[in-house]
Parts: structure tokens; sequence; C-alpha cells
């Protein structure tokens, strides 16, 4: 057992996260309990239940900080691309593959369903991201943030780059046949080729 956390609640609640994702490299979210979170820590399982009252409860606190991270590094990628449209949906698209492959366990989690089901909290950072993207197609296609056909661009290149991700994390590197940096770039290239820019 490690030795005990002696800090604030703020940071007990930190190593509590800490310890639950480094359990999750190691053998997936499925094997994570509020126990061996606790022995990880060296505190009881009182002390996880005074910060969440469920499992669940800790996995969308993990979520929706990955989401919040994810959102900073995207925002601080496409600010640094300049003022072209298409080089910033570029470096949206790299900042968002890069977050997945350095934290893939918490991108992992933050797509899990059970984290969207009715009786679930909303992950407020998760519509923070899709909003962010959608006024980057916006800019782009030269249309609202808010149209239909703007939401629509959004999901259609959400849902490419993140299938891409889950077919890399899932193929075996030593039978991959093709960059995928490169087959990123020319999904992104060829979706900016069909907005109106």
């Amino acid at each position: 057992m490690s030795k005990p956390f002696r800090h604030t609640s703020d940071e007990v609640k930190a190593a509590i996260l800490t310890a639950a994702t480094a359990l999750a490299n190691k053998d997936g979210w499925d094997q994570v309990t509020l126990r061996k979170v606790a022995a990880a820590i060296g505190y009881t399982t009182t002390i996880i239940y005074s910060h969440f009252k469920t499992k669940k409860a800790m996995l969308h606190c993990i979520a929706e900080g990955g989401y919040e991270q994810l959102n900073g590094e995207v925002q601080r990628a496409v600010q640094s691309a300049g003022a072209d449209p298409g080089e910033r949906l570029i470096a949206l698209v790299h900042a968002y593959v890069s977050f997945s492959r350095h934290y893939f366990s918490v991108y992992y989690l933050m797509h899990t369903p059970v984290l969207y089901q009715e009786s679930s909290p909303p992950l407020n950072a998760s519509k923070e991201l899709l909003d962010f993207v959608c006024e980057e197609i916006a800019v782009a296609s030269q249309q609202s943030p808010h149209s239909e056909e703007v939401t629509a661009r959004a999901f259609q290149l959400w849902s490419s780059i993140h299938g891409l991700i889950m077919i890399e994390a899932t193929y075996p590197v030593q039978h991959r046949t093709l960059d995928h940096d490169v087959i990123i770039e020319h999904i992104v290239r060829d979706f900016i080729s069909k907005v109106k820019m």
C-alpha cells in the first residue's frame, strides 16, 4: 500500500482522479474500482466516498476534466494557426488527435455511452468543444455557427476523425500500411474543399 496523502480535500480529490486514471491506463476502466483507488492512495474507501458517491460520479469528473483540457489544447492550437480558416481547422484536428494519442484512456472514457445516459449529469465541457468547432466551421463556410448545416458538418468531421482514432488505437501497429497523419491531412483537406471558403 502506498504512503497516505496528508493533504487538503482538493489535493486528495486530485490524487483520487490521478490514481483512477493510472489504474485505467494499466487495466482498463472496467477494472477500476473505488476500493482499488483507495488502496492506491493509501486511504480507506470512506475518503473516496466523501468525494464521489459512485464510480460513475468519479468517471464523470475525469471525463469533464478531459474535455476541459482538450478544449484548452484545441483553442491554443487554433489561435497559433493564424487567420486562415483552413489552417485553423487543420490545427484544430491535429490538436484533437494529439490529445487522443497522449491521453487515450481518458479520451476513451470521454466517449463512453454510460456517461451520456438521461440520468447522467451533462458533460458541459463537451458542448463547449462542439460549439468551438462549429464556430470555426462557420467562419470557414461563411455561415451561422447555429445553423443545422454547420452542426451537421461538425459531426461529419468529428465522426471521421474519431473513427480514425479508434482504428489507430485498436489496429496493430505492425500491420498498418498507411501513415495515419497523412490520412488525417486528407480528411481535413477534403472536408475544407467541400465547405464554402
